[in-house]
């Protein structure tokens, strides 16, 4: 069974996510707070951290990829997945993009999948 840490600052859609992740049989963590989120994922023995990234700090994509990195030095077989709303921040989507494509993250997701396509990502990593 594969631990994941679910990090989203917007309570429905991280709620829908856990839930859905839960029924899929994921052990599902929710940590709100990024600032203090390395030792929650190393004490949660951390297979995938899920995060949602925003325009605004502390939810930047520059501030997930350095709080990854440190986490990673503990947890060195742990996935990094990015969720980023589309609609609302297209240039931010891009950026996740080119991430991806830099391999600085595993996977992404747009806010707008379901939730059968996300548990599937996840058990896919």
């Amino acid at each position: 069974m594969k631990n994941i840490v679910v990090s989203i600052p917007n309570s429905l859609l991280a709620g829908g996510i856990v839930m859905q992740l839960k029924k899929s049989n994921f052990r599902v963590y929710r940590e709100d707070d990024p600032r203090g989120i390395e030792d929650f994922c190393i004490g949660a023995d951390l297979d995938v951290l899920l995060v949602e990234v925003r325009e605004q700090s502390p939810y930047t994509l520059a501030e997930w990829l350095e709080r990854y990195e440190a986490i990673k030095k503990r947890c060195e077989y742990s996935r990094f997945v990015v969720i980023v709303d589309e609609n609302t921040s297209p240039e931010l989507a891009e950026q996740v993009t080119r991430a991806r494509n830099d391999l600085l993250i595993d996977a992404f997701l747009y806010s707008s999948v379901t939730g059968e396509y996300l548990s599937a990502v996840v058990d896919s990593l």
